[in-house]
């Protein structure tokens, strides 16, 4: 009788401890997979484009933008403009190494120009890039050929993408900011003759161009 007892007891020892060893491994193996789960389901962290590049501020501007460290920037006026009005001021830049290399005097360039004017005459928007259109072709060209797009940048601008204004350009953006007429273009080439848009250099570059859109704001 006492070993029959002792045995039972025995049996329901082994058995609880293969049922604490089996639940046990269970639950582990569930909490292995559920961490490879959140391990897979978690993205990846994606490179910021823009994280070593230069940053342009000018306060009497009012805008600031970033662009590649290896890229030239030049700002510099028209006319009779001064550092105090600072009307017809452009931003000029350009990417060294496009087009040939090692080339020297007339080579094509990649660039983005922003333009900054003040609008004395308070014109609208649509207004003013037909005065701006008509000034380029002298009166003798066709707007109704121009297309107009509305476009947001990445920072909540609201400009207006115009196609087919003779200036050597792929395309502008106009807005207007504080009464002042923002153009931001760009265009690659030589003498106002434009490489081919779908060309891989291009094509790069204008996603670069993109990127630095992306970051582009006014400072008040």
């Amino acid at each position: 009788m006492y070993n029959s007892i002792v045995n039972s007891k025995i049996f329901i020892a082994l058995l609880l401890g293969f049922l604490v060893v089996g639940i046990g491994t269970y639950f582990l193996g569930k909490n292995q997979a559920n961490q490879a789960k959140i391990a897979q389901s978690s993205p990846t962290p994606t490179p910021n484009p823009t994280a070593d590049w230069k940053t342009y501020t000018d306060s009497a501007l009012a805008a600031s933008f970033q662009y590649p460290s290896s890229w030239v920037l030049n700002p510099g006026r028209y006319g009779i403009s001064t550092p105090t009005t600072k009307d017809g001021w452009y931003i000029y830049l350009s990417d060294p190494n496009y087009g040939v290399s090692g080339c020297r005097g007339d080579c094509p360039v990649f660039n983005v120009t922003v333009f900054v004017y003040n609008n004395d005459q308070n014109l609208d928007l649509v207004s003013y890039i037909k005065k701006d259109f008509n000034s380029i072709t002298g009166g003798a060209g066709d707007f109704s050929q121009v297309k107009l797009e509305n476009t947001v940048l990445a920072t909540d601008l609201s400009f207006t993408k115009v196609t087919g204004i003779p200036r050597g350009t792929y395309y502008e953006l106009y807005t207007l900011h504080n009464n002042r007429v923002y153009i931001i273009a760009v265009g690659a080439g030589i003498h106002g003759m434009r490489d081919d848009i779908n060309g891989a250099k291009v094509k790069e570059n204008l996603v670069i161009f993109d990127q630095i859109l992306s970051t582009f704001k006014f400072t008040n």
